[in-house]
């Protein structure tokens, strides 16, 4: 593609391609303008990117661009010029280390870093300023209106940790050319992979004072995203029977039993493969998550959430509160932090711990609510 035509009313003229100066130009477009990425050529249902970094520092090196979608899913984009002698094969082994290195990331990690970016000069002007929960939120606003209504960060975060586990993620090579073997690689890899992997040509091109993109993607097999899934108790048990342990059934299915009874709201994730339940307060008719837990056995306390919502001084209560079950053992950056620790259902499966867990979320309830009482709740909603 080495030129176009332009038609306006009688006028035609030939608009050459124009070569990009640096891979940082292209890596502009990218970070500026997410949304010229034609994912649904590949993708029945692909959802809006959001970008979360530039230059994120990994083990093997930086990601040029990391998006997340609403669904909780990772785009990393690599940039590539025909003139760089990685835009051949090289690249796919950067991009593939990148994944490695991401899949070794928290929920949490991706939070702090998509937070710190929004904050920063390097975001793109629709995202500046703005907390990584309401740019998620806005983000689930474009998808559909009802994906704002049922929007919980709690449950994004689920699942991002059930796509980071499970090696769930786009990889994206933008080039400003193709070649063949390059295009050959990536196929085979979207046959037999978890992931998928695009090579994104944009070609530009200059007509007077005006910039055209052209983007395409190429080497994928267009596959139809299912419609996400509401977990309930009786899908919920079902996946949980699965896990070895009969303990861990056991405990996980008490937890849930335990915020049936007494949360003021359960929330059930949507995630593809684990499960997930939240215990929700509601404090000010805003809801205050305090732990999740998953089919997998998973389990966190959520101080993140908390953090901000209920004084430093009860949420350190609560980790102390915690620290007295047998094998668990929070430190204070937890609360100062605002962190995402996970606990071992297999030390609440041990004799008294399951009963000072409950204590402990109790105990919290009835500080964040002083007026009201924290048991016996009647208000369930998902």
């Amino acid at each position: 593609m080495g030129k176009i035509v332009l038609r306006d009313g009688e006028s035609v003229r030939v608009v050459e391609q124009t070569r990009y100066a640096t891979e940082q130009e292209l890596q502009d477009f990218l970070l500026n303008y997410p949304d010229l990425i034609p994912l649904d050529e590949a993708e029945t249902g692909a959802l809006p990117l959001m970008p979360i970094g530039r230059e994120v520092a990994v083990a093997s090196g930086s990601i040029d661009v990391l998006y997340m979608d609403a669904s909780g899913m990772l785009t990393v984009a690599e940039t590539k010029l025909k003139r760089n002698p990685e835009a051949r094969r090289e690249v796919l082994g950067q991009v593939l280390e990148y994944a490695a290195a991401l899949a070794t990331w928290s929920s949490q990690d991706i939070g702090a870093l998509a937070q710190a970016f929004l904050g920063s000069e390097r975001a793109p002007k629709d995202y500046k300023g703005q907390s990584f929960e309401d740019a998620v939120k806005n983000l689930a606003r474009r998808t559909s209106p009802e994906s704002e209504q049922e929007f919980s960060i709690d449950d994004l975060r689920a699942k991002i940790g059930d796509n980071l586990r499970n090696g769930q993620m786009r990889l994206i090579v933008a080039v400003d050319d193709i070649h063949d073997p390059l295009r050959s690689t990536v196929t085979f890899l979207n046959t037999h992979s978890n992931f998928q992997i695009y090579l994104l040509q944009v070609v530009r091109f200059s007509s007077e004072h005006q910039d055209i993109f052209v983007p395409s993607l190429f080497g994928y097999a267009k596959k139809v995203k299912p419609p996400p899934t509401r977990w309930n108790p009786t899908t919920f048990r079902a996946e949980l029977e699965r896990l070895p342990s009969k303990a861990a059934v056991d405990t996980v299915w008490a937890l849930y039993e335990f915020a049936d009874n007494e949360a003021d709201a359960v929330w059930w994730g949507n995630g593809a493969i684990e499960g997930s339940f939240t215990f929700h307060y509601i404090v000010n008719d805003q809801r205050l998550s305090v732990f999740t837990a998953t089919t997998k056995g998973h389990l966190w306390a959520n101080f993140g959430w908390m953090k901000g919502r209920v004084p430093d001084g009860d949420l350190a209560a609560f980790r102390e509160h915690l620290n007295r079950i047998d094998g668990v053992n929070l430190g204070e950056n937890v609360v100062d932090g605002g962190k995402f620790p996970s606990l071992k259902v297999s030390n609440l499966s041990k004799p008294g711990s399951l009963d000072l867990f409950k204590d402990a979320v109790r105990e919290l309830g009835r500080a964040a609510k002083p007026q009201e009482s924290t048991t016996g709740s009647t208000t369930k909603t998902g």
